[in-house]
């Protein structure tokens, strides 16, 4: 069962100050990664960038996704979300196997169709 909250992004603070110097670091950023203790601004730094993306995905990770199988299943249903992603043997892979070797699923993700 996968909680939806972790793979929508939050709405922007009405009040957040715009961190334009920040905002321009990931003016060309495709995969982002933040870490940092809480309270620093993680959430409404991406939550502002990502309102200037037309297309992305959230996945906001916490100190108990340290499973592979759990990980793997956010990460592949929150890139899901994506109309431009189509992704239907790691989506299988995900909900079918309770030991995902993680290679493997990215593979199958990451390669492109044959048309």
């Amino acid at each position: 069962m996968l909680i939806k909250s972790k793979i929508t992004a939050p709405r922007p603070l009405k009040n957040a100050i715009p961190r334009l110097h920040l905002l321009n670091d990931f003016e060309a950023t495709k995969l982002a990664l933040i870490n940092a203790p809480a309270g620093y601004g993680k959430t409404s730094l991406m939550t502002e960038w990502s309102e200037h993306q037309p297309h992305n995905a959230w996945f906001s990770i916490d100190n108990y996704d340290n499973d592979a199988q759990q990980f793997a299943e956010y990460f592949i249903f929150s890139l899901a979300t994506l109309e431009s992603v189509h992704c239907p043997a790691s989506l299988e892979m995900v909900k079918q196997n309770n030991h995902i070797d993680l290679i493997t699923l990215f593979t199958l993700f990451l390669m492109k169709p044959l048309n």
